[in-house]
């Protein structure tokens, strides 16, 4: 029997301490910086991968005004899907370090002139990317949207976690 099989028939239900799993979310947050968005207008859904920065449990991503703008214009409920990039071959070790969260939450467009823009700009690490296009980095165009996603409730999957006596699922809401 695999060590994964032999961890798994013991039906490990123990959860992470709260500020454990904050911090746990938080630093997975941070090392990764792609994940997909979906929203939907009621009927249908637009599932779109993005790049992010975060600030604790709070992400910030650059919105163009395309479908998922429209979107969350008649719908703020958002769902985020972060993974890590290992690719497990399933012989070795590479369980351990398989991730991912799963945000459910509400989705805030963020526009020039809007309480928090400025804020969700300097959480996004905008300059660089201005410099990146030969922009003046202090110019903010007035048609950029930004996207702040506020967790409801997110979903922890990490088969590692088992390693250390806590369950691979781990669900944390406010």
């Amino acid at each position: 029997m695999s060590e994964l099989s032999e961890l798994l028939a013991k039906r490990i239900k123990a959860e992470l301490p709260r500020t454990e799993l904050e911090k746990y979310m938080s630093d997975f947050l941070k090392q990764q910086t792609m994940c997909t968005v979906a929203t939907t207008d009621g009927i249908w859904p637009r599932a779109t991968p993005v790049e992010y920065y975060s600030e604790g449990l709070t992400l910030y991503i650059a919105a163009d005004r395309g479908q998922k703008t429209k979107n969350l214009k008649i719908n703020q409920n958002v769902s985020v899907a972060i993974v890590n990039t290992i690719r497990p071959d399933w012989t070795g070790d590479d369980w351990k370090q398989v991730r991912s969260l799963q945000i459910t939450g509400k989705g805030y467009l963020l526009a020039y002139g809007d309480p928090g823009y400025q804020h969700a700009l300097d959480v996004y690490n905008w300059r660089p990317f201005m410099k990146l296009l030969d922009r003046d980095p202090e110019h903010i165009s007035r048609e950029r949207l930004m996207l702040k996603v506020v967790p409801e409730k997110i979903e922890v999957f990490d088969f590692g976690l088992l390693l250390r006596g806590f369950s691979g699922r781990q669900t944390w809401t406010p």
